[in-house]
């Protein structure tokens, strides 16, 4: 459900930081000020998609939802609560969540602080290179980034972190009583078989004895 959440949370901030490029572009190039106003709008979007994203993955990390590939990798149960909460920015994952949310935050800083100024073609430029940026870094999330989930996994180990249990890897087999006793049957056959074409082997004594009877013979003759 997070992972579901925090994806179009994403989703909701990279496709308004596009939509407002393309507005601040038409707007300048075309000097519609409708456009630029609604560039505008689309960057306080931006905003509220990173601020979601940053507040999902908490409340993941905070709940221990290993099911997120982030948390299984970064927290464990026994991790304790001031940690948890950084670890969001403790791999490079979370570092772009928070990265994003402060970039955001600058810019919806600029939007407010020259709401007055809105026909300002330095601001609206400015405001259009701060989205570029913005559009990036959400880019690099969009995918299997920090809120990609995974299988529900046994988390068995609550001090070292998840323990994912392996799967045992299913064996089956086909038994049939008919198919046994056929079985043995052609492996007493085979026995059989090697048993009759056998040669016989000689002893010793009979190697000795065979020369002896064949000379006796050859003196009765």
């Amino acid at each position: 459900m997070l992972a579901a959440l925090g994806t179009a949370a994403v989703t909701l901030g990279f496709v308004a930081a596009l939509a407002g490029i393309v507005s601040f572009a038409l707007g300048l190039l075309q000097d519609r000020p409708t456009m630029i106003r609604a560039g505008r709008v689309y960057a306080l979007l931006t905003f509220v998609g990173a601020a979601a994203a940053f507040v999902i993955m908490e409340v993941a990390l905070l709940t221990d939802d290993f099911s997120l590939v982030y948390v299984a990798d970064t927290s464990a149960r026994a991790t304790p609560l001031l940690y948890k909460i950084a670890t969001l920015w403790a791999a490079l994952e979370g570092s772009i969540i928070l990265w994003v949310l402060v970039l955001t935050g600058f810019t919806v800083a600029t939007v407010v602080a020259f709401r007055r100024q809105a026909d300002d073609q330095l601001v609206s430029v400015a405001l259009l290179v701060q989205l570029v940026v913005v559009a990036f870094f959400f880019g690099l999330m969009v995918g299997p980034g920090p809120s990609a989930g995974t299988a529900p996994a046994t988390c068995t180990n609550g001090s070292a972190g998840p323990t994912i249990s392996p799967k045992k890897k299913a064996t089956t087999t086909s038994w049939t009583p008919s198919a046994t006793t056929n079985s043995g049957s052609s492996r007493r056959r085979r026995n059989a078989q090697t048993v009759a074409t056998r040669k016989p082997v000689r002893t010793r004594t009979q190697r000795m004895i065979e020369p002896s009877s064949a000379a006796h013979s050859v003196a009765i003759l």
